[in-house]
């Protein structure tokens, strides 16, 4: 009656090689992605793009007649949606294996928002709407980059250090 004998080894053997997987798993040999990995072409470009919708804001705050026209403002626009799209898709495929996409959503809330403020100039707002909008734009751009920053940094900190 070898079997009870053998029967702690088999225990012992076992309990070895959950130690081994664990210990793999914890070293970072088994890896979790919950976020997605820090992407400079975007955080360069975002900042760009905030730039230049703030240097927009403050043109159309100042400007008067011709200047102010949707008209003379199109290429704007043009440019701003085509980079939105382009960072929305980048956006899209760093969060594919992610069950919460808060990139890809802010990129689409930041389309809609250059969508929305295309048709607002058009009717020629009142200087009082361009403020709101920007204060809008600020906000919505303040997030994407606190976000893109926390993926470079690792951290919520919201002061960047």
């Amino acid at each position: 009656m070898n079997r009870p004998e053998c029967f702690p080894d088999r225990i012992r053997w076992r309990g070895l090689v959950g130690a081994v997987l664990l210990g793999f798993a914890l070293s970072g040999c088994v890896s979790l992605n919950l976020a997605p990995d820090y992407d400079p072409v975007m955080d360069q470009t975002v900042t760009k793009l905030h730039a230049e919708t703030a240097a927009f804001f403050e043109k159309m705050l100042s400007a008067t007649g011709n200047e102010r026209a949707y008209s003379a403002n199109k290429e704007f626009y043009a440019r701003a949606l085509g980079t939105v799209e382009a960072m929305g898709t980048r956006a899209e495929n760093l969060e594919a294996e992610l069950e919460s996409k808060p990139l890809s959503e802010n990129f689409s809330t930041l389309r809609a928002q250059y969508v929305d403020m295309r048709l607002l100039h058009q009717t020629n707002p009142p200087k009082g709407a361009l403020a709101s909008a920007k204060q809008s734009f600020d906000q919505l751009f303040r997030a994407i980059l606190m976000h893109i920053r926390t993926l470079k940094t690792g951290t919520t900190d919201s002061t960047g250090s």
